[in-house]
């Protein structure tokens, strides 16, 4: 026990760092701030919502806000009714339709319908393409339909309901009438030419597609031992979504408040739900099967046009004819690319089949453990720490349906929509085939939007990706 003097000595001696609130990469894992409260004034309800509102701004008070709405991220009553009477599961979930009883089959019929509806203003669109956005039709239509429910819900001017995301099909279908009205020559002219790209596309497309189910039926949950997941927060998010009459939806940890997240890529997959009546929980495992699919694809789509663009490119000159005969085929460059982006990581995974391989054949022991969690945090030395070193494959390998997930097909999409910019900007430098003020207007406004959306999908790849679009923009001027 010590004396009051030691005490105090000991206490002069000691050096304080006062850290702040620094990034919590460092202050939560490295050196966690404790904070200890004291209950002092043992102040009821009423008077710490007093408190509260006289601390608020006077500004805020001279314009009625702290009167108008409750206090926090709290749903008025109103909405709180309108949501609480938005139906239950079983009014959303048909458990007996045929949906249930094939859902993959399902999951993806409603996908391909989605991008037939959409395929005609895809080819207007990505026309500067070689393979004229066949791909791109897919995340293209998903997001303009479920663009078209939230915005109904979000201005009230009809319920999220099986009715509004047939409204958003409705409507795609019509834009896509208007473009087939209006250009069905070229439309049909690119159908007949591209064909075969469009199948071998699609071929990609499913195969990744039916890859990654069977990888989720091998293990369904795949929750760590150790760390978990964000799984129950994921289903928690999709299923708030899901069952909410408008937007923004309710949030599922707070009752009486409303989500404060960005929640877009949730919703996409709650409109597919809607609309197929297929069970949450098989859904999210096909929603990420759908999600690695559209990745591998987009990939392919982007690497297989740069590759058949410079192949065409080179081909014009009679004298590089004979250097392209040992050329690498753009379709395999395509495969090679969604390899890369989609399945390829940092190689940890091939150097613990090594180390395993090792000790099977010269110390004759056995195999070991395969830990695609260490794979994931590289950074940090054996065991691994909390520095996040994640790359797409185990993302989706770990399947939680989180915003980064969600967001990587859409990401790919503006790349190709600002790929086709500028390609079509350089060809109509020299060719007027390419010279349309509309079909400008339209790839420019679909660019803006799929931009835009990635700010409610996955906030974080908004910068990134405007100043991509910006760069995009100042190319086609430039090459103008």
């Amino acid at each position: 026990l010590a004396t009051p003097a030691a005490l105090e000595s000991a206490r002069s001696a000691t050096v304080t760092l006062d850290l702040g609130w620094a990034d919590e990469s460092f202050s939560v894992y490295d050196h966690p701030l404790g904070l200890v409260f004291a209950n002092v004034g043992r102040l009821d309800a009423e008077a710490i919502e007093q408190a509260i509102a006289t601390s608020v701004a006077p500004e805020a008070s001279d314009r009625g806000l702290v009167d108008r709405r409750p206090l926090g991220l709290l749903l008025s009553p109103e909405e709180a009714r309108d949501q609480r009477e938005g139906g239950t599961w079983t009014d959303i979930v048909r458990a007996g339709s045929w949906t249930n009883a094939v859902p993959t089959l399902a999951w993806l019929l409603m996908v391909e319908g989605v991008a037939l509806l959409m395929l005609p203003a895809a080819i207007l669109l990505f026309r500067p393409l070689s393979d004229r956005g066949y791909l791109f039709a897919k995340p293209l239509g998903i997001l303009a339909v479920s663009l078209v429910a939230w915005l109904l819900a979000s201005l009230r001017w009809m319920p999220f309901t099986r009715g509004s995301v047939g409204v958003g099909l409705l409507l795609v279908a019509l834009v896509s009438v208007a473009v087939l009205a209006a250009r069905h020559r070229e439309i049909v002219a690119a159908v007949r030419e591209r064909w075969r790209i469009f199948l071998i596309g699609e071929a990609v497309f499913i195969a990744a597609y039916l890859a990654f189910v069977l990888m989720r039926m091998a293990n369904p949950d795949l929750w760590h031992s150790h760390l978990g997941g964000e799984k129950p927060m994921d289903m928690a998010y999709l299923n708030a979504v899901l069952r909410s009459s408008y937007m923004p939806p309710y949030d599922p940890w707070f009752g009486g408040g409303y989500l404060n997240y960005y929640y877009m890529g949730q919703f996409m997959v709650a409109t597919f739900i809607r609309a197929t009546g297929i069970d949450p929980t098989v859904a999210f495992n096909l929603a990420i099967a759908l999600f690695f699919a559209l990745t591998v694809s987009g990939a392919f789509s982007i690497v297989y046009n740069l590759a058949e663009g410079t192949r065409r490119t080179r081909a014009r000159s009679a004298a590089a004819a004979g250097r392209l005969a040992g050329h690498v085929s753009p379709v395999m460059a395509g495969i090679g690319g969604a390899f890369f982006v989609a399945v390829i990581g940092n190689l940890d995974g091939a150097i613990q089949l090594g180390q395993g391989a090792w000790r099977v054949v010269v110390q004759n022991t056995a195999f070991g453990s395969f830990d695609f969690w260490r794979s994931s945090r590289m950074m940090a030395p054996d065991p691994p720490g909390h520095e996040i070193t994640e790359f797409p494959f185990f993302t989706f390998l770990f399947a939680d349906l989180h915003a980064h997930l969600m967001v990587m097909p859409f990401t790919l999409l503006v790349l190709g929509l600002a790929m086709a910019l500028v390609l079509g900007a350089r060809r109509a430098s020299g060719d007027g085939l390419f010279r349309s003020r509309f079909g400008d207007v339209a790839l420019l406004a679909t660019l803006g939007i799929v931009i835009g959306a990635l700010r409610v999908i996955n906030a974080w790849d908004f910068p990134t990706y405007l100043l991509i679009g910006g760069g995009a923009i100042f190319l086609a001027a430039f090459f103008r």
